[in-house]
């Protein structure tokens, strides 16, 4: 994308007080500041939106795209008008179905800000109370505007920085002012604050409301020459910036304000292919006691020197301190802000868990480990808080227009997480979903249904209380695996002669964890020692963080709970021995013990102090598996951090008799050097799991149901087979979603399909299928990912031509074949005809599905529509052998009319070839696609219509019968 296209999209997302900042000074933001000056705001507040968005959600996904749409139009015009009143207006902030914007008064007097604030809301209304949009799943609603105006002095602060990303906050007693008056505002209204109509009464007329505020009648001596909304969107002149450095540095600054789930995508130029539809964990998180008055002397003349500036600057370090203990607590889970305000109720945190890049399989449990570390930061800064978090399926992607706009979540989740958050205070709620996904990782308590705003049924509400104790191993039995066990039981047997290194490979879900827990079973059954430990994706940055629990089994600390307990249980344990008792406190990174450092301790760092660390393990191990030879498991080494895997390699040498057994999935290049070494010693056996045969498939689906194999519906295996491709753990969750959903009868047994269970091929996976997949996606590059979205649509086969044709981004077309090759190398993508005209193909089902199902109903659209029409130009010919290719894509493109006609066109073809089954299928699919007639005429030719195609459907039974 040339730069200052770039540039014109990044300030789109960022409001136009930083971008001038950013112009001005363009220099890397470094510390929080914090600014203040007169100004009027004003706030628009969609009223309706709550009801449209209940109404919506019972369309799924579909609505959510239908509510973006509406959204996007009503903001594009609230935009459009109040960026034509000019001046020093700001759009500042989106706050769900609502806008803020201020006039700044640093060049002109408050009253003639508060004036045009005052008139651009008059202008609002007047042009979009009465506006109707069309929405194809509902009727049309019927949205109006409730606006509140306020005046007076504005804080504006920059803060944050963790990651080097920044956030604008803007508050002041105005922000605190047109809260109070929009909840005087009826739909249509125009109220402004006591303090605003003070500066604008003598201009104006108005009703007199509650609080002293006024409803706005109309604006005396107001010219009725509207602004040319045309001419109003001043975009900043990027091309007067003088050279490419200075461009460069504009943008770096820009960037700091952007969420990371979209810079990637914009620098890739995919602007128009940002959004999507996820599923995520969202955090609301509110502080109510947290506010921004800053009290000033009695002049009636706001200036600079009226407010106290160690005062200005305590509060700056006051938000500072919480801004950044939020968002430390939620990058380290790997989540994402989105949007930070202040009101009346004081500052809210909105938050995701599965933004893009970084979705993951319990993005549910990291959500609440989230909430629980932000509730204890926040509890030591000395500020209540309250959190909802819910999980689902929502809109993720831009909503304002082209000139200003932001990166939002939009859907029903996000709604009901507002609601648990205000009726949290002081706690943390989850809801039914958020529960459900994380019960596993976190122990909750569950507690009364609760009515909430926009729902007519009581909410399940549930409240965690941390982390679940993991159990030592499932008490569930490996099915299949015959060698592999085989292997792990002679590498037992053979632990006295000095143990071995075995390193089990295997892609997410392949069945790691249950060929562990059998080899613990087999361990316990000999009365051998297991240690185990794990990497954890959030803690990769932490030193030692898998081997924590090895140690806390090796010292028996497991069963200690107190800090004072612990400590004092290590000094015990070596007592006997000087040496190790001396560097005790070295065990303080690995084993939170909080030991003092004494005198050969305290003068140890760097490098020499971790050369001791790592001694002092070794030792420790040793002296275990030197009284009885002991297993050692690590599983999830892939989320290892260096040191630990430094501490692999030296175990391996150094310790003996010990059975290392680490489990990972495949790692990329480059590989850690302590890995490769693993591969490449003598003594290490590499195990990589295969996707599971048919027959264990069904043995493992016959377990979860508990019935036997061969009484499994011969549509179930089919389906489970052919979507689980061998993958125990989707297997497994197929399994889990077909019984749950009401699909299955199971009784003494047996296994029968319910009765109107209709066609199974509609099954969605489940969501812990999707979030692993959607996991993978995201690690790929922009181009990668939108080169999987497009493929998804063709099919899971793909002719590489057929892609490039139809691929949206034309400056990505030179390097398909190169992002072909890396995600082949990847094992997502396979080629599978390499000759002239190459094809691929999706090596998982589930890759495509969710590629697929990540797009906008809208985006499927298009792209099913350009591979119908490639089909209809590449093979005008004879477009014979392509009729049911056509049909699926026209149907999925919503053109119904020339669907019907190529599946009828499909019919005659299999009924002329004999293909008798497939002529049913077609003649069957065009009886139920073809709408009634609404017009007499047009009645009479469907009917007519019908009647034939009957007739064909009819002739297609009877040979069918026939042979």
């Amino acid at each position: 994308m040339p730069g200052h296209r770039l540039l014109e999209t990044f300030a789109s997302y960022v409001p136009s007080m930083v971008v001038r900042r950013c112009i001005s000074n363009p220099a890397h933001i470094t510390a929080p500041g914090i600014e203040h000056f007169p100004a009027a705001v004003l706030f628009a507040d969609i009223s309706g939106f709550t009801a449209l968005t209940e109404r919506l959600a019972q369309h799924g996904p579909v609505g959510a795209e239908e509510l973006t749409h509406i959204l996007n139009t009503y903001f594009g015009q609230l935009i459009e008008i109040i960026s034509a009143y000019g001046g020093e207006v700001e759009v500042v902030k989106f706050a769900g179905d609502a806008l803020l914007a201020l006039w700044s008064a640093t060049n002109q007097n408050l009253t003639e800000a508060t004036r045009l604030a005052v008139q651009c809301g008059l202008t609002v209304q007047a042009h979009l109370q009465q506006a109707t949009f069309a929405v194809s799943t509902d009727q049309h609603p019927n949205l109006t505007l409730k606006i509140g105006i306020g005046a007076g002095e504005v804080f504006t602060m920059h803060v944050g920085g963790v990651w080097g990303r920044w956030e604008l906050l803007v508050a002041g007693d105005p922000l605190v002012q047109i809260g109070a008056a929009e909840h005087q505002a009826r739909p249509g209204d125009v109220v402004l604050s006591p303090q605003a109509w003070a500066l604008v009464a003598d201009e104006c007329l108005g009703q007199p409301q509650a609080a002293g505020c006024v409803r706005l009648e109309t604006l005396l001596n107001s010219s009725s020459v509207l602004p040319d909304f045309s001419t109003a969107l001043n975009l900043p002149k990027w091309l007067a910036l003088s050279s490419p450095f200075e461009k460069e540095m504009v943008e770096l600054a820009l960037r700091s304000y952007i969420p990371g789930a979209i810079i990637a995508r914009l620098m890739a130029g995919q602007s128009g292919w940002l959004a999507e539809l996820r599923r995520v964990t969202v955090l609301f998180v509110n502080l109510p006691d947290f506010n921004f008055e800053i009290p000033a002397s009695d002049s009636p003349i706001l200036t600079p020197e009226v407010y106290d500036l160690e005062t200005l600057n305590t509060r700056r370090d006051d938000t500072q301190a919480v801004m950044q203990a939020l968002q430390i607590a939620l990058y380290h889970y790997e989540g994402s802000i989105n949007k930070l305000s202040v009101d009346d109720k004081g500052v809210t945190l909105v938050a995701a868990l599965g933004l893009p890049p970084l979705a993951h399989e319990d993005d549910a449990a990291r959500g609440v480990e989230a909430a629980l570390l932000m509730q204890a930061k926040l509890r030591e800064l000395g500020w209540r808080s309250a959190i909802g978090i819910t999980t689902g399926r929502v809109f993720c992607g831009s909503v304002g227009s082209t000139q200003r706009r932001e990166y939002t979540m939009i859907g029903d989740v996000v709604n009901l997480a507002a609601r648990l958050m205000q009726a949290a205070p002081g706690d943390i709620l989850c809801d039914a979903a958020t529960y459900q996904a994380a019960e596993n990782h976190i122990t909750f308590e569950a507690l009364p249904a609760i009515n909430v705003k926009g729902k007519a049924e009581p909410v399940a509400i549930y409240r965690p209380m941390g982390r679940a104790k993991k159990t030592t191993y499932s008490e569930s039995r490996i099915v299949g695996r015959t060698q592999e066990r085989l292997l792990l039981t002679q590498q037992l047997e053979a632990l006295k002669q000095g143990g071995s290194v075995v390193l089990v490979e295997g892609d997410a879900g392949i069945g790691k964890s249950q060929l562990l827990d059998e080899l613990r079973r087999q361990a316990y059954d000999q009365h051998l020692t297991v240690f185990s430990g794990a990497g954890e994706a959030f803690e990769k940055a932490t030193s030692y963080y898998a081997w924590r629990s090895v140690f806390s089994q090796l010292f028996d600390l497991e069963v200690l709970t107190s800090p004072e307990g612990r400590r004092q249980h290590i000094l015990d344990l070596l007592e006997l021995d000087p040496e190790l008792l001396e560097l005790a406190p070295l065990l303080n990174s690995i084993l939170l013990l909080e030991l003092p450092d004494n005198e050969v301790t305290a003068s140890m760092s760097g490098q020499v102090r971790a050369d001791n660390t790592r001694d002092f393990l070794l030792k420790a191990l040793q002296a275990s598996v030197a009284r009885s030879p002991k297993v050692l498991i690590i599983e999830d080494a892939h989320w290892l951090d260096s040191a630990s895997w430094a501490l692999i390699g030296l175990v391996r040498q150094y310790v003996h008799p010990l059975l290392m057994v680490i489990a990972t999935r495949p790692l990329a290049e480059p590989l850690p050097a302590e890995y490769r070494l693993l591969l490449e010693a003598p003594d290490t056996i590499r195990l990589r799991l295969e996707p599971l045969p048919l027959e264990d498939t069904l043995s493992l689906v016959g377990q979860c149901l508990g019935v036997s194999a061969n009484t499994l519906p011969e549509p179930v295996a089919r389906l489970i087979c052919e979507k689980a491709e061998g993958n125990p753990f989707f297997t497994e969750e197929l399994a889990y979603a077909m019984r749950d959903s009401g699909l299955l009868v199971l009784n003494g047994g047996e296994c029968w399909l319910a009765p109107g269970a209709g066609d199974l091929s509609t099954l969605n996976f489940p969501d812990t299928v999707q979030a692993l997949t959607t996991s993978r996606i995201d690690r790929l590059t922009p181009s990668q990912q939108l080169i999987l979205k497009t493929a998804s649509v063709i099919g899971r086969a793909f002719a590489f031509r057929l892609l490039r044709d139809i691929y949206p981004l034309e400056a990505d077309k030179e390097q398909l074949g190169d992002n072909l090759s890396g995600m082949q190398n990847l094992d997502i993508t396979m080629l599978e005809t390499p000759e002239s005209e190459p094809a691929y193909f999706f090596k998982h089902a589930i890759t495509q599905e969710v590629s697929y199902n990540l797009m906008l109903f809208s985006q499927r659209q298009q792209l099913h529509q350009a591979v119908a029409e490639w089909y209809e130009r590449t093979y005008a010919e004879d477009l014979s052998p392509y009729y049911p290719i056509l049909a699926y894509h026209w149907d999925k493109a919503e053109k119904q009319a020339k669907a019907l006609d190529y599946l009828i066109k499909a019919g005659e073809e299999a009924l002329r070839n004999g293909s008798y089954q497939e002529a049913i299928s077609f003649f069957t699919e065009a009886l139920d696609s073809e709408p009634d007639g609404s017009e007499p005429n047009e009645g009479e030719k469907e009917s007519s219509r019908q009647a034939y195609w009957k007739r064909r459907l009819n002739e297609a039974e009877l040979q069918c019968i026939s042979f």
